[in-house]
């Protein structure tokens, strides 16, 4: 369900969409393909860092800076 969900961060900044999730066996992570074609994002799918989950609107709140 989450592939394709855009990713955001705290600040309303758009980080990317998601590619797929990874299970790295402690826990799922987020690979976020970003529209700026830099490197994709790799983000632990683990509370607190992800905030909310909506699939109605598509999208993933996360702790998360432009810069990591």
């Amino acid at each position: 369900d989450l592939p394709g969900l855009e990713v955001v961060n705290l600040s309303g900044e758009l980080l990317g969409m998601v590619a797929d999730v990874q299970d790295n066996g402690a826990q799922g992570v987020l690979r976020i393909r970003r529209d700026d074609g830099g490197p994709d994002r790799l983000i632990p799918f683990v509370p607190p860092i992800v905030s909310s989950v909506d699939l109605e609107a598509g999208r993933v709140e996360v702790d998360w800076a432009l810069d990591w």
